[in-house]
């Protein structure tokens, strides 16, 4: 005589509770941190839900259910950060826990087929959800790319938008401006112009000291850079070089003087260091003699 015809149906509802329970166990104790992490509300949830989804496919064949589990559990990971690998190895727990069942219950060729059917089954399960999740992460990068992208213009224009609004009112000011780098002048705005009497195309590149009368060029070098005096003296009628608001007077004044420049006039002039520390100089011409004034967080 032969035992009764195996039923899927009946194997799984006989040994519901222990694939679970084990299935849970190892999900939280032996594939990964993450695994480690989540709720076991959560995990009995999505162990239940493939549990009943594997007994359709084992039993009818029928991949219905195991196609909208997949879905929703690659959402799931996806959302929370898991790796393709650790949801590979939570599909593999259903093959390691329930073929010890089988080998214990069944023998011969209907083993056999049990265990191919199972194999077969994780199979088509592991497979399919590799490519969804896989499709889904490369989704959600392009659309991270895409909204990066949008980030990156929108700033870029409220860059150019707050260069733009500098630019006017650096050149709309009275005072002269003019930026330096490693002593050459990189920018200057009309007012320096004028008050130089030269084109803005004559005075990009120049260096600095072009417009400094040469008897104080290194008064004034000393000024712009920060260096120490090589030999520190106290000129007649000046107040020592200090980083108070007290206005500092330099002997500079452009090319020969100011007042013998045509088209010139006196006017404060703003000098900001390019690739230094924040900071600058602002001049200005007070009874025929430059004044400086150290200016921080230009």
């Amino acid at each position: 005589m032969t035992g009764p015809a195996f039923s899927w149906d009946t194997f799984l509802f006989r040994h519901r509770e222990q694939i679970l329970d084990e299935w849970q166990e190892r999900l939280h104790n032996r594939v990964s941190a993450r695994y480690a992490t989540r709720p076991i509300k959560e995990l009995a949830q999505t162990t239940s839900d493939a549990c009943d989804a594997f007994s359709r496919v084992l039993a009818d064949n029928d991949y219905t259910r195991i196609n909208r589990f997949i879905s929703e559990i690659t959402r799931i990971r996806l959302e929370a950060g898991f790796p393709l690998a650790d949801v590979q190895k939570a599909f593999e727990l259903f093959r390691e826990i329930v073929i010890p069942i089988l080998v214990a219950e069944s023998s011969g060729s209907q083993l056999c087929r049990n265990i191919e059917a199972i194999n077969q089954g994780l199979a088509y399960t592991i497979h399919r959800f590799s490519s969804h999740f896989q499709k889904m992460h490369e989704t959600c990068l392009k659309d991270y790319a895409r909204r990066l992208e949008k980030d990156v213009a929108a700033r870029t224009a409220e860059l150019k938008e707050s260069e733009q609004q500098y630019r006017r009112l650096v050149e709309e000011i009275q005072d002269g401006y003019l930026v330096l780098s490693k002593e050459k002048i990189e920018y200057v705005n009309p007012a320096f112009c004028r008050l130089h009497g030269v084109t803005p195309y004559q005075a990009l590149q120049q260096p600095f000291l072009t417009f400094v009368a040469a008897e104080n060029r290194d008064r004034v070098r000393q000024i712009i850079t920060g260096e120490p005096l090589r030999t520190p003296r106290i000129l007649s009628g000046q107040k020592p070089l200090n980083t108070s608001a007290e206005p500092v007077t330099a002997p500079a004044c452009p090319r020969k003087s100011m007042s013998d420049h045509p088209g010139s006039r006196a006017g404060p002039i703003t000098c900001v260091l390019s690739g230094t520390s924040p900071g600058g100089w602002r001049w200005k011409k007070r009874a025929g003699k430059w004044s400086a004034w150290p200016i921080s967080g230009i």
